[in-house]
């Protein structure tokens, strides 16, 4: 939980040998211990008597979601979630959004540009009027580094100027870093083109979570007429679900441990004084930043990862994450009439319908893997958001036996039983 690979590795260890068998348990010992939510299907949301508008949002996102066409119901059991007020055909743009905050993955911090999030050769291909000038401008284009920190990268001036209002903290908390991993390994040839020390400090989420912070106390500082308190941009955020009351003690000291790592990072941004030493690391008083309590920041770092997307690339390659709460308002379901992507890179999200939507019907993403077969999706949907999902799909694997999810291999002939998975032989 406390970082990227955390993710990776989860994802990793439930795709090994023996799968099936080995998700059912886990399954089981999730709906045993975890409180659940359940995600019924798309067809019992057609009614919509027993929700109500969820004034909040309307106040918050009112103008796109009238531009879209949708609204915000309050639904039993599922929390807030979209619905379409109009008939939507696929491959219609409901809307498209800027995200809070995106961030790249350690991994692609020398390939791909922090302001447009777009490799050189996808930048080239996006800004080019056609194949001519795609082919002139070839080779011109450039990624520079961060001359403070040498750790991000840009392919503009405009790109750096872009992204400078968040990168301006952190760069400072990255200089830092990188001179005590130096000083903590002294046989290192120094080389700022090695950055295999981003990877030793495992910082990619607290990075993430720094970014939403910094942006908060500029908004803080900019509320002047409500003397430096909170206004709608963090009350969107600050709305966002989270599943701290129903974390088993594990998870919650995950969440602790990572809200200390993240009182630290926040350290390294403020310049060094007399009061902070360059060689040393303090965590900072959240009081400044707007935190009263732990909890508050666990509640915080917990609602990150239950409503933050994957940043991919142009070709759907997994780079990063972004995080946006009106995005965020989008229900899951393994049969989903929508799709969020980031066609241009992570300075913008769509969210795109692949089904027809009619009007009062819910409008649904997946948050997973739908290629995965039944048992590993419920246990993927358990173990990260605590629900069982109940939509159309899940229904069908789980209840009826004359139907064989196409993800699975075709049926046998002979006991008409369904065939093994590759990672089963």
């Amino acid at each position: 939980m406390s970082s990227f690979k955390d993710l990776q590795s989860s994802r990793k260890a439930r795709q090994g040998r023996s799968v099936v068998g080995s998700i059912t348990k886990n399954v089981n010992q999730l709906e045993n211990s975890s409180t659940t939510t359940k995600d019924d299907s798309m067809t019992k949301h057609r009614n919509l008597s027993n929700t109500s508008l969820d004034i909040d949002s309307h106040r918050l996102f009112g103008k796109h979601l009238d531009q879209a066409g949708l609204e915000v119901h309050k639904l039993p059991g599922r929390g807030r979630g979209l619905i379409a007020k109009k008939s939507i055909k696929p491959g219609t743009v409901i809307f498209k959004i800027q995200p809070i905050i995106s961030t790249l993955q350690n991994q692609y911090f020398q390939t791909i540009c922090h302001g447009c999030f777009l490799t050189l050769e996808e930048k080239n291909i996006y800004q080019s009027k056609n194949e001519k000038e795609m082919l002139d401008n070839n080779g011109k284009l450039k990624l520079n580094r961060c001359s403070k920190c040498k750790v991000l990268h840009y392919c503009s001036k405009e790109c750096q100027i872009s992204d400078w209002s968040l990168h301006k903290y952190e760069c400072l908390a990255l200089q830092k870093f990188k001179k005590m991993y130096y000083k903590a390994y002294p046989t290192k040839i120094k080389n700022d083109e090695d950055l295999t020390w981003t990877e030793k400090s495992s910082i990619e989420t607290v990075r993430a979570l720094s970014r939403i912070i910094f942006k908060r106390k500029e908004e803080r500082e900019k509320n002047n007429n409500l003397r430096g308190k909170d206004g709608e941009w963090w009350e969107s955020i600050n709305l966002l679900e989270s599943h701290l009351n129903i974390l088993n003690e594990n998870d919650k000291l995950k969440l602790t441990q990572q809200a200390q790592h993240l009182k630290f990072y926040l350290g390294a941004s403020i310049p060094s004084s007399s009061f902070n030493s360059e060689d040393e690391l303090y965590p900072v008083d959240m009081k400044e930043f707007g935190f009263n309590n732990l909890k508050e920041i666990m509640d915080f770092c917990s609602s990150f990862h239950v409503n933050s997307f994957t940043l991919s690339s142009p070709s759907l390659s997994p780079i990063g994450v972004s995080n946006s709460p009106l995005m965020a308002l989008s229900n899951h379901s393994c049969d989903p009439n929508a799709i969020v992507v980031f066609p241009n890179g992570g300075k913008y999200m769509e969210l795109i319908a692949i089904k027809d939507i009619s009007p009062d019907e819910e409008v649904l993403t997946s948050y997973i893997d739908i290629s995965s077969p039944y048992h590993i999706r419920q246990a993927e949907l358990l173990e990260r958001y605590r629900f069982k999902c109940d939509c159309v799909l899940c229904e069908k694997s789980n209840g009826d036996e004359g139907w064989v999810d196409p993800r699975w291999c075709v049926k046998h002939i002979g006991c008409k039983g369904k065939g093994k998975m590759p990672g089963e032989l």
